[in-house]
């Protein structure tokens, strides 16, 4: 039976020291063919998605790999040991200019859906921290349990968000001006595994992307911490996400702290017409 939280802090330990040496390099930002989630690959994803593959084949560990870059991958010549679910590098575009807030992020899950992931591990890279959980049984970072913010009012929280490219930009903005103008503070820190993170710990009280582009790969740990910790993560509708484990399933996220806040929220984001995940 696979001890799956030793097994992704031994991989995430092996991304570290083999991906964060390249960090703001010119190397780390070659470029590839565009991978299965819809976004060019560079060499720093390749890189720690190899590690990933190396490590689980290492082990003989039988399951279907599904990663923004390969894909859906069957490894090993045993039964369905279920679904690992990876994002190498959260937050490439920080890595390949030396910005610190990058993640990798590594997930189990027992069928096909967000819902059936069973353990979940985010490691921040440039901080040396891991923030893990299993379903049913709390959320850490290290061996602190975590517990989100009691923030409930907008005007109390510091909220991130995420907003797409120049050509979508100023309608998304538009979606959250409300947020923006009586947040008590807003960032834009670019790795979604991270700022649910830091949600589920009380650091960051939301965290809003209204692009769509959420995906299933970027998710599937931290959806599970954050909600340990006490906090839940929807879309943008209020639906409960629930996207199939594919590359290329994606969603618009409203992650908060906790239910008063997230109503709180939702209220105020403009032409709330989210059609779901996809």
């Amino acid at each position: 039976m696979v001890d799956w939280l030793r097994l992704f802090e031994d991989t995430a330990w092996k991304i570290h020291n083999r991906v964060t040496p390249i960090f703001g390099q010119e190397s780390a930002g070659t470029t590839f063919s565009r991978g299965a989630g819809g976004d060019i690959s560079t060499a720093i994803d390749l890189l720690a998605e190899e590690i990933v593959i190396e490590t689980l084949e290492d082990r003989d560990v039988s399951c279907v790999l599904v990663s923004e870059e390969c894909g859906v991958k069957r490894l090993g010549t045993g039964e369905n040991g279920g679904y690992v679910v990876i994002d190498g590098v959260d937050g490439t575009t920080n890595a390949v200019h030396g910005l610190p807030f990058v993640a990798t992020s590594l997930a189990y899950a027992e069928g096909q859906c967000l819902q059936d992931v069973q353990v979940g591990l985010v490691m921040d890279l440039t901080r040396n921290l891991i923030f893990h959980a299993e379903k049913a049984k709390g959320a850490f970072r290290g061996t602190t349990r975590l517990k989100t913010s009691s923030v409930t009012n907008l005007e109390d929280a510091i909220i991130s968000f995420e907003v797409g490219q120049p050509r979508d930009r100023e309608q998304e903005i538009q979606r959250l001006r409300n947020i923006l103008v009586n947040a008590k503070k807003i960032r834009i820190l670019g790795s979604t595994a991270l700022e649910l993170c830091y949600t589920a710990a009380g650091t960051l009280d939301a965290f809003i992307d209204v692009r769509g582009n959420a995906r299933a790969t970027d998710l599937a740990a931290a959806h599970l911490i954050l909600a340990e910790a006490g906090g839940l993560s929807v879309t943008t509708a209020g639906r409960a996400l629930n996207l199939p484990l594919k590359a290329i399933a994606t969603t618009t996220l409203l992650a908060a702290a906790n239910s008063r806040l997230c109503k709180n929220l939702r209220e105020r984001l403009r032409e709330d017409d989210d059609e779901g995940a996809s």
